[in-house]
């Protein structure tokens, strides 16, 4: 029986410690679209979530390289039990860790997966992970290529919980476990978690940024969404936004056309 699910690609790359032509990939369609489920399949690791513009661009590739090796340079990957990295899992995750060395990595990889990937004309989310497997003692570097859901167009509901990371800049795969819970206990009906401290201040959103414009007083797959109500798991009153703000609403468009403009053209 022919699954009516919509397929998702993974590209790995078998041989990671190559670049360019040499590099060699094994491809594969999963029926999930899960892309947590996508990075915790892998060792522990580097993740970042992109997403296309026409089919043929990744928006903002540069910071997401550099997201990576950032990431990259502050996680230790360590052997269970043990809290030194070697020296040769050093040496073999360096061209990941250096910009232009990644770069000549991924491109090749992206094109493989945004080439093989036909599903419509949605745009694509693209989930990159770069770990290291201490058992194949190699490092790892694939991708998975999901259709991206069309963009929201309302206000959507958020939810507030007490659980800030201790290091919000490193994309490890590491906080993809620990908000697992979290996503698991948010209403249907709700977007996005923000996580609070003990004080009471917002940091951020679960897989997401977050900013407020106060009133009077003068980036993702997802884009930029306003925020109509913020709920509380402790009990206390929701804050409810009854009117949208110009402002945001004047940087909501603005962001629709930078991300054309900020785009990394991968395919011809």
């Amino acid at each position: 029986m022919t699954s009516n699910k919509i397929l998702s690609l993974i590209v790995e790359q078998t041989n990671p410690l190559e670049a360019g032509t040499q590099a060699k990939y094994t491809i594969r369609h999963v029926d999930s679209t899960d892309g947590n489920k996508f990075i915790l399949s892998f060792p522990r690791g580097a993740y970042t979530g992109m997403r296309t513009v026409q089919k043929t661009a990744i928006v903002e590739l540069s910071s997401h390289m550099k997201r990576l090796t950032n990431s990259l340079s502050l996680i230790k990957f360590a052997p269970e039990n043990d809290d030194v990295e070697p020296e040769h899992v050093s040496n073999e995750l360096s061209s990941f860790r250096d910009p232009t060395k990644l770069e000549e990595k991924l491109i090749p990889l992206l094109k493989t997966g945004l080439s093989s990937f036909n599903h419509d004309e949605q745009e694509t989310k693209v989930m990159i992970i770069v770990g290291y497997s201490h058992k194949e003692q190699k490092p790892c570097f694939a991708a998975q290529f999901t259709p991206l859901s069309a963009p929201i167009q309302e206000r959507v509901k958020v939810e507030v919980e007490n659980k800030a990371r201790d290091t919000p800049v490193v994309k490890d795969s590491q906080w993809v476990r620990e908000r697992a819970g979290l996503e698991k206990s948010k209403a249907k009906d709700v977007n996005e978690v923000l996580l609070t401290d003990d004080a009471g201040n917002l940091y951020e959103g679960m897989s997401s940024n977050f900013f407020a414009v106060k009133t009077g007083e003068d980036g993702t797959s997802r884009l930029l969404l306003p925020i109509k109500g913020l709920y509380f798991n402790d009990g206390s009153a929701p804050i409810l936004f009854p009117e949208a703000s110009e402002s945001i609403e004047f940087l909501r468009n603005q962001v629709k056309q930078e991300i054309y403009q900020r785009a990394y053209k991968i395919l011809e």
